[in-house]
């Protein structure tokens, strides 16, 4: 696995939260990457260290956010007592987590 220094994984991590939260608000058709560029406060080179080409950096971002839902119905599962709780848990994070 490649290590990175913290503050590139912060740096990724925060582009593709953000790179989300824009696909989920507006869609991707009409972007071009001079537009996501942008709007994420970064250059195209920065985009191409993510992602090879706008579909690619669209499916990148797809899966951190599948990601990023999997941990936190992961960790409201973790926390639940009984398996009541836990299905209750699970539901209820899923619902959460896909409500976007």
């Amino acid at each position: 696995m490649e290590h990175r220094p913290a503050f590139a994984t912060t740096r990724r991590t925060e582009l593709f939260d953000e790179l989300v939260a824009l696909l989920l608000a507006e869609g991707f058709a009409h972007l071009t990457l001079d537009a996501i560029a942008a709007r994420l406060r970064c250059s195209k080179s920065t985009l191409y260290t993510l992602a090879g080409s706008k579909e690619q950096l669209v499916t990148a971002a797809t899966v951190h956010f599948f990601k990023r839902s999997t941990d936190a119905v992961e960790a409201a599962v973790a926390v639940a007592g009984c398996p009541r709780e836990r299905i209750a848990a699970y539901l209820a994070a899923v619902g959460e987590a896909l409500s976007v």
